[in-house]
């Protein structure tokens, strides 16, 4: 856990010398996960620029550091923009019985697309926005105990301010472990959080 951490701070803080328009920094919580996640863009000629990482923790489940980097464009239609990338992810997840775990470490191609609403399917006046996203890391880009690694959300933010944002989601994720001890297995997670991002 102490060098995910690291490996996260040394990261962002990399990321934000090299971008400087759009910080934004965010927790989300459900029951028993809680998320945390910073995120740094930067607009240019070729569209935009996102870097940032995060760790996830679900109540002993798993404990798991992320980090990305992806170029996003909004300039196919009026408030749609669609990014396309890679994420990467190290930590441990527990088998669901809670006897043994796995060493999580994955590469995966992430795909975001999102859409602020209309007038039309947003009734009140407070911005809108829904977001669909997926990752898929497959058992070339896998080390460790892992095989492969599913992820799947989508989700709605409220620009209650101009610079910050509530966010429900929902997020299903799949963990395909093979080791030597215990052979085959897997982990099915869905979660369903809210949480507050901050934009600077």
């Amino acid at each position: 856990m102490k060098k995910i951490a690291i490996s996260v701070v040394v990261f962002l803080c990399l990321s934000g010398n090299a971008f400087s328009e759009t910080l934004q920094f965010g927790i989300v919580a459900s029951g028993d996960v809680v998320v945390a996640n910073v995120e740094v863009q930067s607009r240019q000629t070729y569209g935009i620029l996102a870097g940032g990482g995060g760790i996830s923790f679900a109540n002993g489940d798993y404990t798991i550091g992320e980090a990305m980097v992806a170029l996003r464009s909004d300039r196919l239609l009026p408030g749609l923009r669609y990014g396309l990338g890679f994420k990467g992810y190290y930590g441990s997840v527990d088998e669901e019985g809670g006897n043994y775990d796995g060493i999580f470490a994955a590469l995966g191609f992430m795909v975001d697309v999102d859409y602020e609403l209309t007038s039309a399917f947003n009734p009140v006046e407070v911005p809108i926005e829904a977001y669909v996203g997926l990752c898929y890391a497959p058992s070339p880009l896998v080390l460790e105990d892992t095989e492969q690694y599913q992820e799947y959300k989508g989700g709605l933010r409220f620009y209650l301010l101009e610079s910050a944002f509530i966010s429900v989601e929902c997020k299903y994720r799949k963990f395909n472990f093979k080791d030597t001890d215990h052979g085959e297995w897997d982990r099915d997670d869905t979660i369903v959080t809210a949480g507050l991002t901050l934009r600077l």
